[in-house]
């Protein structure tokens, strides 16, 4: 991004693709750790399942009420933790590649635009937008490639869909685009 902001498209292009790629990478890793972390729950939570059988067994052969009643005490220790981990799992999104953040592929698509590479940008500001919906920057700015495109239908388009999501419009942008009819 600071390459972008210094003007220095030329630099800012490979080094938004290898941030783009660390974060995917980055992500992968995250996701596979996480994933760990389950299965390092499930084989906890079997473990303390043996344990509670084992001392099931054992209170049924208690010979004093007192010992029974420290097997009881100590199988509701062992539930609980159970009931812990079962509530972790069940809180846990599945294991899934987090997305890229929409502001990389807004900085991505501005890079290429100032390259005017205008085909290349249209996808950039459109993963932005689907990663974030709210992304007001987003849809200005593909709706002002579109307009430099002359794909004047769709760039009023995008920012009826900006309009109709609470967004805010540069207001040159569309007057330039609602007066070419």
């Amino acid at each position: 991004k600071s390459w972008y902001l210094s003007k220095r498209y030329d630099e800012a292009l490979p080094a938004i693709e290898r941030a783009e790629t660390a974060w995917r990478e980055f992500a992968g890793i995250a996701a596979d750790a996480k994933s760990q972390q389950g299965d390092a729950q499930i084989r906890q939570r079997r473990n303390l399942q043996d344990q509670i059988n084992t001392l099931q067994a054992d209170f049924r052969q208690a010979a004093t009420q007192e010992q029974r009643d420290q097997i009881q005490n100590y199988i509701t220790t062992l539930q609980r933790q159970i009931d812990d981990i079962d509530r972790d799992q069940a809180s846990r999104a599945p294991t899934a590649l987090a997305a890229l953040p929409a502001e990389y592929s807004f900085v991505h698509g501005n890079i290429l635009l100032r390259r005017n590479q205008l085909s290349d940008a249209e996808p950039q500001y459109l993963r932005a937008i689907e990663a974030n919906p709210k992304y007001g920057e987003a849809f200005n700015n593909l709706a002002s490639l579109y307009f430099q495109a002359g794909r004047l239908e769709e760039a009023r388009s995008v920012l009826q869909q900006a309009r109709s999501r609470g967004l805010q419009i540069n207001l040159e942008l569309e007057r330039a685009v609602t007066a070419e009819h």
